[in-house]
């Protein structure tokens, strides 16, 4: 019970050994093991040490025996303020990396991960991230394999410049237009005054309210406009961005054919020029943060050209026939990757239309006619990993690292700290225990095989609890 506690509360949750001490108190089993807070936390210290060796026990035995596979990295750094590295292979969301540092340099990312991959049969073909020095120094120096810009930071980047700005001038237009609205109503008012003070005023005296009248509803007509316009502005950037996100696919969505390298420069440079009128006024500090972002515009085709020179290359790697190769990239593959980024969408429909999508095309691939039908179960099998490899080699997001930093930035908000002695232990949880809907760890997902539980294991190797001093509460407690 005690090291369920420790586990559940301190480990996979992020409530602190003062908790554990607390909950022993209030429910009566003080009165059988040692509640106070330093025990509770030299508990907390050998169950770290545990994790982090099983962990490294369980990597090096699966490492020898896991089969070479290829895989692209997500890496990333926190600040707490001391300096956290991350780095996750996103297919599995295995931990490969998590410890902190000195500096994030590029020689300190690749001593990290050069240790980490050590005892793994993988090879690294990309890494996704940001656009940090030390980072890209790490990946095109150290690694020397492709980088594939964050999509998110593209947004955020047009998102940081504009969104404020822009609202901004909205607020300002809505101001404005109150403004003459109230003018032209005043100007109205007075106009029914006079009439009424005066009944029987030539036209010449209430010509003089007319006239400001119609000025005043020229100056209104005017910041009608300009409001209409800056809330044309805002949605044509959000619009921007949100096309941006939707065309960055190697696949179109309506009709599942690959996109040539030129036609997602075109889409994209699109999307700036949408952006470009919109911003026109605003300060240079905005206009900096949307240049930013079409810098990467290169990077982002780079990574699609990237993607298929590398699938093509893998389909040609196989012993399948010339008719199955073409099958793969025409079908199989582009089938796979719609499944994959269906479940992401958050519209239903476009949800629905893409599932319906991949599987009119596997429709198409299972055809009794068709070449997968003269497969055996094993060469099923083989081309099938190959699809579904390929499907999920185009990444354009590092969200499971940023996820990854919002959990250790809660912990150690919680804790006050963290170092070096507990990073390992809930790297341990999150590789070994926690599980998908499928029951599977990040581990199993990654070394495709599986491992022993960590929970059981902490019961053989750590000590029992102590008992707790005699004391009068205690007798009373027994007697209860």
């Amino acid at each position: 019970l005690i090291i369920a506690l420790h586990f559940v509360f301190t480990k996979v949750g992020v409530a602190s050994t003062h908790n554990v001490s607390e909950f022993l108190r209030l429910s009566g089993l003080s009165a059988f093991v040692a509640a106070s807070k330093t025990t509770q936390k030299k508990i907390s210290g050998q169950m770290n040490t545990k994790l982090a060796e099983f962990a490294q026990e369980e990597i090096e035995q699966l490492g020898s025996q896991m089969p070479a596979k290829r895989i692209t990295m997500c890496e990333d750094e926190t600040y707490h303020p001391e300096i956290c590295m991350v780095a996750i292979e996103p297919i599995s969301n295995f931990i490969l990396a998590e410890e902190y540092t000195q500096d994030c340099c590029g020689s300190t990312w690749n001593q990290v991960i050069g240790q980490a991959l050590s005892s793994l049969a993988v090879t690294v073909v990309q890494v996704g991230s940001d656009e940090g020095t030390g980072l890209l120094n790490h990946v095109k120096n150290g690694l020397q394999v492709h980088h594939s810009p964050d999509l998110f930071h593209v947004v955020y980047d047009i998102s940081k410049g504009t969104s404020a700005a822009l609202a901004s001038k909205v607020k300002q237009a809505e101001e404005a237009d109150q403004k003459a609205k109230d003018l032209v109503q005043k100007n109205k008012d007075k106009q029914e005054a006079a009439v009424k003070e005066t009944p029987h005023a030539d036209d010449k005296y209430l010509a003089l309210f007319q006239t400001s009248i119609i000025a005043a509803q020229d100056v209104q007509s005017q910041t009608q406009d300009n409001l209409a316009k800056a809330k044309q502005n805002q949605a044509d950037v959000q619009q921007a961005r949100q096309d941006i996100g939707q065309i960055y696919h190697p696949y179109d969505l309506e009709t599942a054919y690959p996109k040539t390298p030129e036609q997602l420069k075109e889409q994209l440079t699109g999307c700036f020029k949408q952006i470009d009128p919109a911003i026109e006024f605003l300060s240079e500090r905005a206009k900096r943060h949307v240049n930013k972002a079409r810098k990467l515009i290169d990077k982002m085709v780079g990574t699609l050209a990237f993607f298929f020179l590398s699938i093509q290359q893998l389909v040609l790697d196989t012993h399948a026939s010339e008719e199955m190769k073409q099958e793969l990239l025409n079908l199989w593959i582009p089938a796979l990757y719609l499944k994959r980024i269906a479940p992401l969408q958050k519209d239903t429909q476009q949800k629905e239309s893409l599932i319906k999508k991949a599987e009119a095309l596997l429709e198409k691939l299972y055809r009794r006619d068709g070449p997968l039908s003269q497969l055996t179960k094993e060469q099923f099998r083989e081309l099938y990993k190959t699809a579904k490899d390929c499907a999920y080699l185009f990444q354009r997001s590092s969200s499971c690292v940023e996820g990854r930093n919002a959990q250790l930035a809660l912990r150690h908000h919680t804790e006050h700290r963290l170092n070096n002695r507990s990073i390992p232990a809930i790297t341990a949880v999150h590789n070994f225990h926690i599980t998908r809907n499928d029951q599977t760890t990040a581990a199993q997902r990654f070394f495709q095989r599986e491992h022993r539980n960590l929970f059981n294991e902490l019961l053989n190797l750590m000590d029992l609890p102590l008992r707790p001093r005699v004391r009068e509460n205690h007798a009373v407690a027994w007697a209860s």
